[in-house]
């Protein structure tokens, strides 16, 4: 076992402790990679996360459910992960040392903690990020913009994890933790739009169908059709938007809407 860890905001996670002997096979992905939205966007899923975390120690807190018995550690960066005690029955854990973790999301506390569990090193060895909804080959958004860039038309649907309502927009993710936007209703007295997405679950993968409307940079609107539209294309802080079609659910357990 490797002590080793950093501070995080807080999130349910599930996780496992690693061996320093184990090598993973490929570069996991590694929760300091992810801001606090795009660690919404994993949120139930089945992608598992690495890091070395450093243990604060056991203390009963609200995870949203009830008062449980949690292990508080915190990443690099001072944010808060709130772990289920199981998995960690047969360890010995010193307050203030660093393990190395591989864990899952699975939602967050009231406080904002990110909420997590170990993941057993049988899932973490047979599991690829996402696996049963988006698929690595499917395409990312950064590579959709690259290829509007050369003149090529968006798809018609690209498969993503839905985070949540942003306003008047839907707020998704690819597996790279990009975002895009997808404009569901024209005001908030749109009742129709509210009922239309309703069965649309945060955390689920769907292939989301839209028309592409534009863009967002730094707050400023920027139409497909606009002069600047080809210059901002290219700037990684923008973010694509599209008018919301429908979302179809990528797991044959969720109802069909």
């Amino acid at each position: 076992m490797i002590p080793f860890a950093r501070p995080c905001g807080g999130a349910l996670l599930v996780a496992t402790l690693l061996s320093a002997a184990r090598t993973p096979a490929a570069s996991p992905a590694q929760f300091s990679d992810f801001s606090h939205a795009e660690l919404r966007s994993l949120r139930g899923s089945r992608r598992s996360l690495h890091e070395e975390l450093l243990f604060r120690g056991l203390r009963r807190a609200d995870t949203g459910r009830a008062y449980e018995s949690v292990r508080v550690f915190e990443d690099a960066a001072g944010r808060t992960v709130y772990f289920l005690s199981e998995g960690f029955e047969n360890t010995n854990m010193r307050t203030n040392e660093r393990y190395r973790l591989a864990f899952r999301i699975f939602g967050f506390a009231p406080g904002g903690q990110t909420l997590a569990q170990l993941s057993s090193p049988q899932q973490d060895a047979s599991d690829s990020p996402y696996e049963g909804d988006i698929r690595e080959n499917d395409p990312r958004l950064d590579e959709i913009r690259k290829a509007m860039q050369q003149g090529q038309t968006p798809p018609a649907s690209i498969r993503l994890r839905y985070s949540g309502v942003r306003g008047d927009y839907l707020s998704f993710f690819d597996l790279d933790g990009r975002e895009a936007l997808f404009r569901y209703r024209e005001d908030r007295f749109d009742r129709r739009a509210e009922r239309r997405i309703a069965p649309i679950i945060a955390g689920q993968a769907y292939e989301v169908r839209g028309n592409f409307l534009g863009l967002l940079a730094s707050g400023q609107w920027i139409d497909r059709n606009a002069a600047e539209f080809g210059g901002r294309l290219g700037i990684g802080d923008s973010t694509l938007v599209f008018e919301f079609v429908d979302a179809r659910p990528l797991r044959l357990d969720q109802a069909l809407f």
